[in-house]
């Protein structure tokens, strides 16, 4: 009997180490934070209350202000030249509204970032970067910052991702460490699958005391996924953006800084490309 019971408990141990494997591959995602969200500290029923109920005033404004504009006509042409600030990074306001994130906040490194203003009334993104792995049997890499822009939210927390559709480059005015950076566009997509896809695009700092001003057209930035550059490349949905964001995993230990004066876009009429990455059909068999 002894021996029944052991062997039921070994085959049940069995079974749940299965699970657990088949929980950790499976394609379905319940959270956009994936594995982390156990991570992150939820507030309490009564915090949230609280907090929903006084912001009741500031939501129906918005909601005010959303219905006039939806009746409102807008239309124009656009020419070439035409400008938009997205963000204005001089003032302290502005700047806590960015997200700051690192490997660290994840468990899974020892990088430090923060966001400050500059002796030039600018943003500054600077830290140190830590390519020390943890000692923790499942890490690989190591040294990873990054900060993300705020989300474009009307009333009642309902999320309205950014349209640039009307403009062709996203433009950057920055003054750098050397380091190359990485501009990343997360789509706003529905199914879980699609949540982690990234378009991304490398910006080369110069270093030294000079500003520099990138222009960067939208059919340059490449698709990836969970860090990973897809083998099938597709054209970004400009007017389906979540957030813009910048992060650094260059993978050499230190000190970085980089200054930000302001992120905007323009629309170039010579600029005729719509998708730089060439693709073409294959057997699936034999690619």
């Amino acid at each position: 009997m002894n021996s029944l019971q052991s062997q039921y408990k070994s085959l049940l141990t069995s079974c749940a180490r299965c699970l657990l494997l088949r929980r950790n591959i499976m394609v379905y995602e319940s959270s956009r934070k994936a594995e982390y969200e156990h991570k992150i500290e939820q507030p309490s029923l009564k915090k949230i209350l609280k907090t929903g109920i006084k912001s009741l005033p500031k939501e129906f404004k918005m909601l005010g202000k959303e219905i006039k504009d939806h009746f409102t006509p807008q239309s124009w042409m656009m020419e070439h030249g035409d400008y938009k600030y997205l963000w204005k990074l001089n003032n302290e306001s502005a700047i806590n509204q960015w997200v700051v994130s690192t490997d660290a906040d994840m468990e899974a490194g020892r990088s430090k970032a923060q966001l400050s203003l500059s002796r030039q009334k600018c943003l500054l993104f600077h830290g140190y970067l830590n390519t020390q792995v943890p000692d923790d049997g499942a890490s690989k890499y190591a040294g990873y910052v990054n900060m993300r822009s705020p989300y474009n939210m009307k009333s009642f927390a309902r999320l309205r991702p950014y349209d640039w559709s009307d403009f062709t480059h996203i433009v950057i005015r920055c003054r750098g460490d050397g380091r190359p950076y990485q501009l990343n566009l997360q789509i706003e997509n529905y199914f879980d699958i699609l949540w982690h896809d990234l378009y991304a695009f490398s910006l080369y700092t110069r270093g030294g005391p000079y500003w520099q001003i990138a222009k960067i057209p939208f059919s340059k930035f490449f698709l990836t996924s969970k860090g990973r550059i897809q083998d099938k490349q597709e054209m970004i949905e400009s007017d389906r953006i979540r957030n813009f964001g910048i992060s650094l995993a260059d993978g050499a230990e230190g000190r970085f800084e980089l200054e930000i004066d302001y992120i905007g876009l323009v629309y170039d009429a010579f600029h005729t490309n719509t998708f730089f990455y060439e693709m073409y059909d294959g057997d699936p068999f034999l690619s």
